[in-house]
């Protein structure tokens, strides 16, 4: 079973989310976002911005709600930009948390404004996180296996 193991920096809590998790109609609906590199999702309040990674298999988004900008996601899903990709979360955030073990990996780095954010927006964005990394290694690994 393919997991994308989720770690939130501020915290260091990580969780398990298994490919099954997202349905493929949802990685549909996000896919033209991913691929634009920007858009206002749907009816919603959420502005994905899509941000080039280290090197080839990571990349790095951001999630903005109702203009303002509360996350910064950072991914690897192949081995070969495991490091240098991490390298770019611990220099941009300056956190202490141990690397993820396997890719693929996102971590999420929470900006200072979501003081502001109420625990719903908090509760929507990890679902969103997790479905936008999926589309983002669905759309770019091609479904193909995600080493190398």
């Amino acid at each position: 079973m393919q997991t994308l193991e989720h770690l939130t920096l501020l915290t260091g809590h990580r969780r398990n989310s298994p490919r099954r998790e997202v349905h493929p109609q949802i990685i549909e609906y996000l896919k033209p976002y991913v691929l634009n590199g920007t858009g206002k999702i749907g009816k919603t309040a959420w502005t994905l911005k899509m941000v080039q990674g280290a090197c080839p298999g990571s990349c790095g988004f951001t999630l903005h709600h109702a203009g303002i900008w509360l996350f910064s996601c950072y991914m690897a899903w192949k081995t070969t930009a495991d490091l240098p990709m991490w390298g770019v979360v611990t220099e941009l955030s300056k956190t202490s948390v141990t690397k993820p073990k396997t890719v693929p990996w996102l971590a999420v780095h929470i900006m200072p404004q979501v003081v502001d954010a109420d625990l719903n927006i908090m509760k929507e964005a990890g679902d969103l996180e997790r479905c936008i990394a999926w589309t983002v290694i669905n759309t770019m690994a091609g479904n193909s296996p995600l080493a190398a």
